[in-house]
């Protein structure tokens, strides 16, 4: 399993290289992994943090920079604005060429990973103030949702910001055979709900354990999956056996991205209780294999999902998202008039379109530097 950004620069790779370009990926060395592919080219990586298996990309490595330095490149696509971003600025000033940055992340969210104690107030005035001097840098800013576009308008950046959101290949998520995963874990009869995604703070997963002791009583043979690794994991799985779920909680672990269609083919619900996404794929991969989604209301979901007609949107309260859950487990009609309307909305997802968009962007943005 992989992060949703790596796999929307995938799929926009993808894209891409189907309308006929060159495309060339740089980004971190990861432990224990080979590349083949001699479009993408890795710098040596730390993790993170301690708690993180996350690969941060040091690029400082003079023979690579040299290769990279000598590549025929007409536009510098940044998804990052740190160590690799910086590379990525440095790197299309020197050749005169256009800066792309997509603005992935709402990074005041994860503050709380900020080392050595430092006080938050600090830490996101700093990082503002960094984000800020990097989007002056760039010819262009994607934002993928319009709640992002208005974070950027906000930060003062106001005349070269477009949406371009994230995007999903639709036809992994057509044919799907859960049959191995049901039997391993005995789901024959059980009424599943998936998570799937990084297993932090941030997910606000504590929440959703605390909301699915209220499902379980009412819905005996309900069951939720949360599949991902991430710190948080050790502390979840304690949680569950306190609040007495450890027979109705399973912890699947990291999973191969090509499995997740038939996990998610298994699945009644696609649940998040996440207050930090953006534009997530899972979201538009559970839509894609018609499996309706219960999220918390949020300025991120109500840009995804319409409530009632494709999806569930709930308050920020532990019995009103069991409510929620508990409608789409018992209620068949609900669920499939969603489903439908969930697989529907999915075509907006479709990578090619995008990647349409981007190349259109990046035509633009060339046109303008002729003149």
């Amino acid at each position: 399993m992989v992060s949703g950004v790596i796999k929307a620069v995938d799929f926009m790779t993808l894209g891409l290289r189907e309308l006929g370009h060159e495309v060339y990926v740089i980004t971190a060395d990861y432990p224990g992994f080979q590349e083949n592919d001699p479009f993408v080219l890795r710098y040596p990586s730390i993790a993170a943090g301690p708690a993180s298996k996350f690969p941060l990309a040091i690029p400082f490595q003079p023979i690579l920079n040299k290769k990279i330095e000598t590549l025929n490149l007409d536009v510098i696509h940044s998804q990052h604005p740190f160590l690799l971003g910086e590379t990525a600025a440095r790197l299309a000033r020197k050749k005169n060429i256009p800066l792309v940055f997509t603005f992935h992340t709402r990074y005041d969210d994860y503050l709380h990973y900020t080392p050595f104690g430092i006080p938050k107030f600090i830490s996101r005035a700093f990082l503002q103030r960094k984000i800020i001097r990097y989007l002056r840098k760039c010819d262009s800013i994607i934002a993928p949702t319009p709640s992002i576009k208005k974070l950027i308008f906000e930060y003062g950046i106001k005349d070269k910001c477009q949406i371009v959101p994230n995007a999903i290949a639709l036809d992994s998520f057509q044919k799907t055979d859960g049959k191995a995963i049901q039997k391993k874990y005995q789901l024959d009869d059980k009424k599943v709900s998936l998570f799937i995604g990084r297993l932090a703070p941030e997910k606000n997963l504590s929440f959703l354990l605390e909301a699915f002791v209220s499902v379980i009583h009412e819905v005996p043979n309900a069951r939720l999956m949360l599949i991902g690794d991430g710190p948080s994991r050790g502390d979840l799985e304690i949680k569950t056996k306190k609040l007495g779920l450890s027979n109705f909680v399973i912890f699947p672990g990291m999973i191969p991205y090509q499995q997740v269609p038939n996990y998610l083919s298994l699945s009644k619900i696609f649940t998040t209780p996440s207050k930090s996404e953006v534009n997530p794929l899972s979201i538009m991969e559970a839509m894609a294999a018609g499996v309706p989604v219960l999220a918390l209301r949020s300025p991120w979901s109500e840009e995804i999902i319409s409530h009632g007609k494709n999806g569930l949107l709930a308050d920020d309260n532990k019995d009103a998202f069991a409510k929620s859950l508990i409608l789409l487990l018992k209620d068949d009609s609900t669920s499939r008039k969603l489903s439908q309307e969930a697989k529907e909305k999915s075509k907006e997802f479709h990578y090619l379109p995008m990647a349409q968009k981007l190349e259109k962007l990046y035509l633009s943005l060339l046109r303008k530097r002729k003149q």
